[in-house]
């Protein structure tokens, strides 16, 4: 049973999610909050599957919503205006329901929730070649860790740049990525820069060389990756 908590202002549909869990008969209903401090210190003490939240309550807030994704937390935000469905989806939401919404599309949304995290289950237990999932162009893309050659910082995003496919760009910091990654493949060598020890062709002076692709070294990380170079 997956555990769900709500933090809106305006509870009035929380008998609606709270059926919706029941009738999941894969969801229930922890507890309810009208206040982002409140909601946040229990999800911390307290971790669980799915948050339901007030995207005008978190844009709000100041809080940075992008570090539940360090609690592996899935969140579906819901608003009386449609015009923040963009944001929703670029804080990586699973969902985003417009208020009023009904039975029906709540179902919706919890069944996009169920399969986000059968997929995540899956790709944890599956036998094959280390992967990993980022939300991209509106939806989950699976792609494997030896196929990075080079991770670029883009301030709020990243750009993951693949052998021979497509680059990623998410909305994830240079830190939580290289939280993914085993650092004894991938270390960080600049503030941009996110390398796979394994890609590197060449390096001359305070530049790696990987894929056609120069890339500095900054003072900050040379002693780190230096230490890892000569091993």
């Amino acid at each position: 049973m997956l555990q769900a908590i709500i933090i809106d202002k305006e509870p009035l549909f929380k008998e609606i999610i709270e059926k919706g869990c029941i009738d999941s008969q894969r969801f229930q209903l922890k507890k309810l909050f009208t206040t982002i401090n409140e909601g946040l210190k229990y999800l911390h003490k307290s971790p669980v599957d799915l948050l339901f939240i007030d995207i005008e309550m978190a844009k709000g807030s100041g809080v940075d919503f992008r570090l539940l994704s360090e609690l592996n937390t899935m969140v579906i935000f819901v608003s009386e205006t449609k015009d923040l469905a963009v944001d929703a989806y670029n804080m990586n939401a699973i969902d985003f329901l417009l208020k009023p919404y009904s039975e029906d599309r709540l179902s919706v949304a919890l069944n996009k929730a169920i399969l986000n995290y059968n997929i995540k289950l899956n790709s944890n237990n599956a036998e094959e070649k280390p992967n990993m999932f980022l939300r991209a162009d509106y939806g989950l893309r699976k792609f494997i860790l030896s196929d990075i050659l080079y991770i670029e910082s883009l301030g709020d995003y990243i750009n993951i740049y693949l052998q021979n496919q497509k680059r990623i760009t998410t909305r994830l910091t240079m830190k939580m990525m290289l939280s993914k990654l085993n650092t004894n493949e991938f270390i960080r060598v600049h503030r941009k820069y996110i390398i796979p020890l394994n890609r590197i062709e060449n390096v001359k002076s305070r530049i790696i060389s990987i894929a056609g692709r120069e890339i500095p070294i900054g003072n900050k990380y040379r002693k780190d990756a230096m230490r890892h170079l000569a091993n």
